[in-house]
């Protein structure tokens, strides 16, 4: 079953193959076996973000108690694995300060203590079950996944809406310079690169993978966002010293992702 739409075809009987399709990618993932636990996470998440894209695509169609509510199902349950997600996080940019600025691992031996010390506890198992249970329930809505007008015109039209909220958050990014609307820019890149990788048309994957690219920018811009909110948190020798690293390499990062920006969006 293709991930990819038609735009020549019926569109909402593509959409709602490609939504049943993620959703029970998902299920099957909560039951297999022979990935490891990272690995299956990492997925899981992955194709939650998929489907967020998908009915942001269609937010203007639906109704907006039922765009709420699933909005809601993937959002909680792609959270359920945030903790360990982080915690993750926390290590790999670390070892990438690091090594990068070729610091002395023994000097800030107690963050990285620290950081392995907060790994939090996760019944995985029952997530995974929880996952499954809400996602079979939710597989009897997608004769609810569709558009208003079932047409390229009207297809194209949504995803004009998307392209436009993003560039209105890349320009409220450079001017509020804050990690809070970086981060809100990198969630619609997402949802606008998933978009265009709906599209089975060589023009639009080729966007979609820029924009791949600038998501991973911002990605590690929040990454450290992310680390720099733990610092704060933990009372470890050298937390101050070692934030200024992180600020050199957010403030590359962001200039980084706002060069790509204009290039994708101008």
């Amino acid at each position: 079953m293709s991930l990819a739409v038609s735009l020549e075809k019926n569109l909402n009987k593509q959409i709602q193959k490609i939504a049943k399709k993620h959703m029970e990618h998902i299920i099957a993932l909560c039951d297999d076996k022979t990935l490891s636990q990272d690995k299956a996470i990492h997925q899981i998440r992955r194709r939650f973000k998929k489907l967020r894209a998908l009915i942001h695509l269609l937010q203007n169609d639906l109704s907006k108690s039922f765009f709420k509510k699933q909005n809601r199902i993937f959002k909680e349950c792609a959270h359920s694995f945030s903790a360990s997600r982080d915690q993750k996080v926390l290590g790999d940019t670390y070892l990438e300060i690091i090594r990068k600025y070729t610091l002395d691992e023994q000097t800030y031996d107690a963050i990285l203590q620290a950081i392995r010390s907060s790994k939090p506890s996760l019944d995985a198992d029952q997530s995974f079950l929880n996952i499954k249970e809400r996602l079979q329930k939710n597989l009897k809505t997608l004769k609810h996944y569709k558009l208003r007008k079932n047409t390229k015109a009207h297809f194209l039209s949504c995803l004009k809406k998307t392209y436009q909220k993003t560039d209105k958050l890349r320009k409220t990014a450079i001017k509020k310079k804050s990690d809070f609307y970086f981060h809100e820019w990198r969630k619609w890149v997402n949802y606008y690169g998933f978009q265009l990788f709906l599209i089975d048309k060589k023009e639009f994957q080729k966007k979609a993978e820029a924009l791949k690219s600038l998501a991973h920018i911002l990605g590690d811009i929040h990454d450290i966002t992310v680390f720099k909110a733990f610092l704060h948190t933990s009372d470890t020798p050298l937390n101050k010293e070692f934030e200024t690293f992180l600020d050199k390499e957010q403030a590359l990062l962001k200039e980084e992702a706002l060069k790509l920006g204009e290039e994708i969006f101008e």
